[in-house]
């Protein structure tokens, strides 16, 4: 079962990011998920992306068929791509497993083309990232030089306690470098 957060993400704010996206463009995802597999809003009949996950350590596998996951081994503080290589980004949920989500919003807007974009979902106030505890406007600091397209802020008072810091609450932002 989906929390609210993560429903408006499948069902809203994926298909709009992906819609920004052509045949042949290149979306990274960081921190490749052991139970959510985006590659299809980018890799289908409508628009055939170069969908890549990349993840600070290898060995991940399915938690569900326990087969190896597909994705490279790379530090979204310090990658290996080139600058403005990149035409999409998503970093979902990343904040807590990310020493300095500062410095990885910095290396995500190097590696992003002119216009590119990134969706991103970030835990409301009261969660702990990373052992600091989340402040409702952090997003705005890590999005600086970004333009807005599109927020949401959702509240779910349905699934209280979800990751044992309080109610689950999250900001999903789409943003894009400047041309």
């Amino acid at each position: 079962m989906y929390s609210k957060g993560r429903t408006v993400l499948h069902n809203e704010m994926l298909p709009k990011f992906a819609s920004f996206f052509k045949h042949g463009d290149t979306v990274v995802e960081v921190g490749k998920h052991v139970y959510w597999d985006y590659s299809s809003y980018f890799q289908n009949p409508v628009r055939m992306c170069e969908f890549i996950s990349i993840d600070l350590q290898g060995g991940l596998k399915d938690q569900d068929t326990g087969e190896p996951l597909q994705y490279w081994v790379d530090d979204i503080t310090h990658s290996k791509f080139t600058d403005q290589s990149i035409d999409g980004v998503l970093f979902i949920g990343m904040h807590d497993n990310i020493g300095d989500p500062l410095l990885a919003y910095k290396e995500i807007y190097r590696i992003l083309k002119p216009g590119g974009r990134v969706l991103i979902a970030f835990p409301g106030s009261g969660a702990a990232c990373g052992g600091r505890l989340v402040n409702q406007f952090d997003w705005t600091e890590y999005l600086t030089g970004f333009i807005i397209d599109s927020v949401e802020f959702v509240y779910d008072p349905e699934n209280q306690d979800r990751y044992g810091e309080g109610k689950n609450t999250s900001i999903q932002v789409i943003a894009r470098k400047p041309l």
